[in-house]
Parts: structure tokens; sequence; C-alpha cells
């Protein structure tokens, strides 16, 4: 019998981890795994109270961190709390060791979803008296000191859209991206030009990663820099800018991979020329909303990898091709 991957030894080992934590979170209660079957109902952990009422458990070692694939979550639990409602009380909750930003949350919050985010289910570990797994970048305790996390979040919100926050906006996308990414990443290089001053790039970090998700996007996606175009407009994205990144990037230049951060997101129309350019050149662009980065800034308070988002905005961006 062959082992499990890591990934698949990661998920196992937090999803005991969960369900040892749950008593303490849930009240007394049995699980009820063979009475419903956790196959059927797509579910990790389902618990039963003394009360009747039932507590539906996701455990993710993952952090869903994409709009996309919280939505799926939520779907998921709502189909299950569907399954095995029969008039009672049906409570969901997601697991995962991550944070998660409000903007986030409240996808979960409108699905009436609770989020055990790691700080709580670490809290509750030492409460209760539960080992917490030294493996799964968990995190350890908070500051009392103001994070910097915090502080890109504010500089954010003060930053208008539009022209008159243009430079403001593009300085604020050069600190956050090297808070974020430097290191592994290089520091940013800030409006750097081709030789013939044709094509302007706002921001690259040169990638010289020797591990992790950076070194597999140069092996795997040509991202020997990661260029990023930021655009302050308050509307979408157009098909332009994108064809504008687009243009900076060439296999035998800076590399195959760029960013457009944005403060809305793309349009429809920009949507199927990132695809086109992928499916046609091998040029992969991923845009980054303030959404998005303000998810990037809990998943590196939170002492998780920042780039999981990246990785599951390009999974899904793939697999939905």
């Amino acid at each position: 019998m062959s082992e499990p991957n890591p990934s698949t030894r990661s998920g196992l080992i937090f999803e005991d981890f969960v369900r040892d934590v749950a008593p303490h979170l849930v009240g007394p209660g049995v699980e009820s795994e063979a009475v419903y079957g956790p196959k059927d109902l797509g579910v990790d952990i389902v618990v039963e109270g003394p009360g009747g009422e039932v507590t539906l458990i996701e455990a993710r070692s993952d952090t869903p961190a994409t709009r996309t694939r919280l939505t799926l979550v939520a779907e998921r639990l709502r189909q299950a709390a569907r399954a095995v409602s029969r008039g009672r009380r049906v409570n969901l909750v997601l697991a995962s060791p991550g944070l998660l930003s409000d903007e986030r949350l409240e996808i979960l919050r409108a699905a009436d979803i609770n989020y055990w985010n790691g700080l709580k289910l670490v809290r509750a570990a030492r409460e209760a008296g539960v080992s917490v797994p030294s493996d799964l970048g968990l995190p350890t305790g908070v500051s009392l000191v103001k994070p910097p996390e915090t502080v890109l979040r504010q500089r954010l919100q003060a930053v208008p859209s539009g022209t008159g926050g243009w430079f403001a906006y593009q300085a604020w996308c050069r600190d956050v991206l090297e808070f974020l990414f430097h290191p592994p990443l290089n520091a940013p290089a800030y409006e750097s030009s081709t030789q013939n001053r044709h094509n302007r790039r706002d921001i690259v970090l040169p990638n010289y990663a020797e591990f992790g998700y950076w070194r597999f996007l140069r092996s795997h996606y040509g991202a020997d820099y990661v260029v990023v175009d930021a655009k302050n407009s308050g509307s979408h994205v157009k098909k332009a800018d994108v064809l504008q990144l687009a243009n900076y990037l060439s296999s035998h230049g800076a590399g195959l991979f760029g960013l457009i951060m944005c403060r809305k997101g793309v349009d429809t129309a920009a949507q199927w020329t990132i695809r086109e350019q992928w499916t046609m050149h091998r040029k992969l662009i991923v845009s980054l909303n303030d959404e998005d980065v303000l998810q990037l800034l809990e998943a590196k308070r939170s002492d998780t990898e920042p780039e999981a988002l990246i990785r599951q905005k390009i999974e899904d961006f793939r697999l939905g091709i």
C-alpha cells in the first residue's frame, strides 16, 4: 500500500486535529459519521448535539483564499445541511489554518457559515489540552504591536481610485509586494523599461527562488521575473490593459508571467483576453484586486504562505478552461 502524498497527509492530520478540538468549540455531542456517511454529505465531520442540533464541519488544511473556492465550500456545506436538517438546527463550519480578510469572510457570513481560523483553533486546543501539530503552519499567537499588514491596509483605504491616486497606488503596490514576497523574490524594481524605452513596466520582481511555489512558477510558467502592472482605475480593467501587460512578456525578455493589480477586477472581455494569451502564447496573467490583496495580507499575518492565493487562482483558471 503506497504512502499518502504530503498534501494528503497534511489534510488528514489537520482533519484529526479539528476533530479533537471540535468538542471544545461546539459543546458536548456525538460524532455521527456512521449515521449520515460523510462521503454522501461531502463534509469531513458531523457532530450531533444532545438537543438534536447538527454541526457540519469542513476541514481544509489548504485555506481557501479565492472567492471561487470559498463559494464552492459554501455551496457544499449548504447542500449537506439540506440533506440532514429534517427540521433541526444545522450549524455550518469551515475550519482552516489561515486567516481570511473581512471581504472573504462576508462570503461565508452570507451563507451563515462560521469560520474557525488557525488562531481560534490553537487557542481552543490549548484550553482543551489538545496537542497542536507542528507542521501545519498554524499561528502561535498575535503580536500586540500594530502589524505592517494593518498599516498597508490603512494606506490602501486612503488611496482614491482614478488618476488622482495613480502614483500613490503604484507606490503602495510596490511596497505591498515587497512586504509579501521579498524574500524569496528579489526586491522590486520600480518603473523599469526595455532598452528602446518602448515598454515601460510599473514593477518587476526578479525571481531567483530556489524552492517553493515561486521556483515552480519559474520552471513551469516562465516566471523568470514577476512583471506587475498597477491599474488604479475606478472601473474594471479592460482588454487593452491586459494586452498592454502581455506586450511586456516574452520568453527572451522578462519571462511569461505577469500580475495586474487593480481596484475592482477585470471585465468579461479582459477575462477572455487573459485566456487567449495563455492558450495562444503561453503567457500567464493573474489579476489581483483590492479584495485579493487584502486576503494576501491576512495570509501573511497568519504565518501562511500568501502565494497560496496566487496558486489557487491559477488552478481555478486552468481547470476552468
